[in-house]
């Protein structure tokens, strides 16, 4: 062999030169979709109604606050933990693939035990592992992207993942609002749904192994330490900060306000020539004025 045969471990490394195929791209934007369905349709839809289920009319808003509040922990920390450690993995199996798979099998499977929880304690440990495991998967997955395609290449994968991901949080909260009703076999859906997409991309993967010797150490402090960036260093960050902070703003008001609100709108009983709520606390009579009628 030359010397300037490439080896696994530099193909690990390597920038890489050679544009990604059609099918690299579709199955990126799958298991970004199926990751989606995963993070977006319990917090709009399932979590609201398992916490309203558990803590009654009157407490649900305090308890999602409380899952959602704690389960954001797995995202915070578990992202780029995992993206640290997949960057460490020497597995035959590649860098990001073990992780890729490992947190959609692990995700599925909390996923599959979600329906069954009784308590807020039980609920939110088990959210927080659930975000863990779909950031472990998440995390690998978006690191494919500068691993295996070339800079040139790089916007029109965006822009895939982008699309993928949009529409992951509007189909998911459409399935279980308007295909599959119920809050058990919602989740289920939701569950299978996310493995069975994540899938195909491991198959599509070329995720050629890294060597132990060239494995960077990982220090905690150095770790938590990357984390700073100067602004005064790099003045470009202040600018992406400026329209990073509004946007992630109005991400909240998109997609979690709704949720603290999706007990859904009040059911319209008929009765007696009038329509009125069948929830005292939300008085809505609509009276039938018969003269109007003629009209």
């Amino acid at each position: 062999m030359s010397e300037t045969a490439a080896t696994p471990s530099t193909k690990a490394l390597a920038e890489p030169t050679v544009r990604v195929p059609g099918i690299y791209l579709a199955g990126m934007a799958l298991a970004n979709l199926g990751i989606m369905l995963a993070f977006y349709t319990p917090i709009q839809n399932l979590l609201p109604r398992l916490s309203e289920q558990i803590a009654g009319a009157d407490g649900k808003e305090v308890a999602l606050a409380v899952v959602l509040g704690i389960g954001v922990i797995g995202s915070v920390i578990g992202n780029p933990l995992a993206g640290a450690l997949s960057d460490r993995t020497t597995s035959r199996f590649g860098r990001r693939r073990p992780w890729m798979l490992g947190g959609a099998l692990l995700g599925m499977v909390a996923l599959f035990i979600l329906p069954s929880m009784n308590t807020i304690i039980g609920l939110t440990i088990l959210w927080l592992f659930i975000q863990f495991s779909v950031n472990a998967s998440y995390a690998a997955l978006t690191a494919t992207i500068p691993d295996q395609v070339p800079v040139e290449q790089r916007g029109v994968a965006s822009g895939w993942v982008g699309l993928a991901q949009t529409l992951g949080i509007v189909l998911g909260v459409a399935l279980v609002s308007f295909v599959v009703l119920g809050l058990t076999s919602g989740t289920y859906l939701i569950a299978i749904l996310f493995f069975l997409l994540v899938i195909p991309f491991m198959f599509i993967l070329k995720d050629p192994k890294l060597d132990p010797a060239d494995r960077p150490p990982f220090h905690l402090g150095t770790f938590v330490k990357g984390f700073w960036i100067s602004p005064k260093q790099y003045p470009g960050l202040r600018l992406g900060l400026a329209g990073a902070v509004p946007r992630g703003v109005g991400h909240l008001d998109v997609h979690a306000v709704p949720a603290v609100l999706s007990a859904g709108p009040p059911r319209v009983l008929l009765r007696g020539g009038r329509a009125e709520a069948d929830h005292p606390d939300r008085a809505v009579r609509i009276r039938h004025d018969a003269h109007r009628g003629r009209r």
